[in-house]
Parts: structure tokens; sequence; C-alpha cells
């Protein structure tokens, strides 16, 4: 929990600043110069994607986050607290803007770091087994100067059915509806924001882990389903 006074705002932040890549229209890489930031300039979040399958028709889920004030979609994120790491900070952050407890998903992806003991040339990409680091990362300088960087993780509800806790989110969260929808909707919901690439991404990786996951076309409803408040 944030100390008295020190509300999270992160996704108070318009999320539209850079153009969306996709495999038809990479994004050009962007040489920067080395850059050097002391600790009162920098900002380190992290967030994660909560998955789950629906419990009826074991359909591939989201959880997304309708801010009501701004009418907006959002995914959940957070700054990172004094000396805790960044993989707690996802998980906290996620059960604290969307109400579900939820634990890190391993999943294999392509990764440059090695594994433990091994040197390898930083050039070289790698499969990593059971990965619990971040899937991506979403770096901006902000209006003053400060550089800010999250760090997205996956996450999975607890049990698959873990009920939702009220009363958790911080005051400037007032207004977060947190709900899940199969991931086709949450792309939509979330189209025109840095948050659909980032899902889409996350799906790729759990659905390539999973087998025998029902289409959302297989599923007998298409609504969302809306929780309550947190």
């Amino acid at each position: 929990m944030a100390e008295p006074g020190y509300g999270r705002d992160d996704n108070q932040e318009q999320d539209t600043l850079i153009p969306r890549a996709s495999p038809s229209r990479p994004r050009k890489p962007i040489l920067l110069p080395p850059l050097n930031f002391p600790s009162e300039s920098f900002v380190f979040s992290a967030g994660s994607v909560l998955f789950r399958t629906h419990p009826d028709t074991g359909v591939l889920q989201v959880c997304v986050i309708h801010n009501t004030k701004r009418n907006a979609w959002i995914l959940p994120k957070g700054r990172k607290d004094q000396n805790e790491s960044m993989d707690a900070t996802a998980v906290r952050e996620t059960f604290e803007e969307t109400g579900f407890p939820c634990e890190l998903y391993p999943c294999r992806m392509q990764t440059r770091a090695p594994a433990p003991g091994v040197n390898v040339n930083w050039k070289v990409v790698l499969e990593a087994k059971e990965s619990l680091e971040p899937f991506y990362v979403t770096v901006r300088q902000m209006g003053d100067k400060t550089l800010k960087m999250i760090w997205w993780y996956l996450t999975w509800l607890k049990g698959n059915n873990a009920e939702k806790v009220p009363g958790v989110h911080m005051p400037s969260e007032a207004g977060y509806v947190s709900q899940f929808v199969d991931t086709e909707k949450a792309i939509e919901l979330l189209e025109g924001t840095n948050f659909a690439e980032i899902v889409e991404r996350a799906v790729d990786l759990v659905k390539s882990s999973l087998v025998d996951i029902p289409s959302s076309s297989e599923s007998e409803s298409d609504t969302l389903e809306v929780l309550d408040d947190i």
C-alpha cells in the first residue's frame, strides 16, 4: 500500500504516445546516446497482464480496468515501493488496482538474459523456459524530463477462481472497474493505446504455453462480464 497522502496515479497518464508496431509495420530502431539519471530523476513502475480461463467455457480471458472518471480502458500498473522487487510490485499493483489475487505466470519467452553462469554474447537471443521475468518494457520521458520505465509481467488469477477483494485500491484509483473479458475483446477495448500491443504479445506467449483453449467464438456469450467496482 502507498504511504498516507502518497497516492499512485500512474494510470492517470495518457498512453497513446507511440504508434503500435506490428509484423507488417515493425517499429524503427531508435539509437539513443548514453543517458545518466540520478535517483530523484527516474521512476520504476511495474504492471501485468492478468489472465484466467473462463470457469464455464474455458476461454482465455484478460482482466482490464475501466477508469470511469476518464472513460479509458487500462492495464494495472504502478510505482515500485522502496526496497521492493519489480516482480513483487507487479503482483501488488495488479491486486490493488483490480482486486483480484494473482501470482506470476511462468512462460516460455525469448530473452537476451543468459542462464546463470553462462557467458553469451548480448546480441544472441535465447529462449527461456518457465520464465518469470518481464516480457515487455515501456520507456518514456515525463514532462519534467524524468525517465519512467515500466516492466510488464504475466500474472494469473490465483487458483483460476479467486474472488475479487473489495476496498484494496488507492484513493487515486477511485472509479476503477475491473473485469475479465475474452482476449479479442480486451485488445479491442485497448485499441489506440500502448496497452494493446502489450496484451497482444502477452496473449501470444500464454497461448503458446497452453493447449486446447477454446476460442472466444466458441463461447456461448460475447458480452462483457462486468464485476463490482473496487
